[in-house]
């Protein structure tokens, strides 16, 4: 059985885009090592090392983080309620849960946090 040339072209590259694509939809095909925490423990990967002051390089909100824990970094409830405009009924509440039942947008408020000034970081 011979099999013509385009029609080998055409299988492989259904072969290994179809398999990255599956792979990608069931969430194993991950390309950044300790994306949402899950690879690296604390001490390691990008940001260490960084002078007092700087702006990290990943942000430091997470689907877990708590309004208390971003008040432990120095950032009063107050500047955060101005920043996000809207009141913080309860620092221990996680801010991921906070934007779903103020029908917020998590990354938006994410990155106004990250903006705040970094010495108050």
């Amino acid at each position: 059985m011979k099999i013509s040339q385009s029609v080998l072209a055409i299988t492989i590259l259904v072969i290994i885009f179809g398999t990255i694509g599956i792979a990608n939809a069931t969430g194993a095909w991950i390309t950044e090592g300790g994306r949402n925490g899950q690879r690296q423990g604390q001490g390691h990967g990008q940001g260490q090392g960084q002078n007092q002051g700087q702006a990290p390089s990943r942000s430091f909100v997470r689907g877990q983080t708590t309004f208390k824990d971003i008040i432990a970094l120095g950032i009063s409830k107050q500047t955060i309620e101005n920043s996000v405009q809207i009141k913080i009924p309860d620092e221990s509440k996680n801010i991921r849960a906070f934007c779903e039942e103020n029908n917020l947008q998590f990354h938006d408020i994410r990155e106004i946090i990250d903006r705040l000034p970094a010495d108050l970081k």
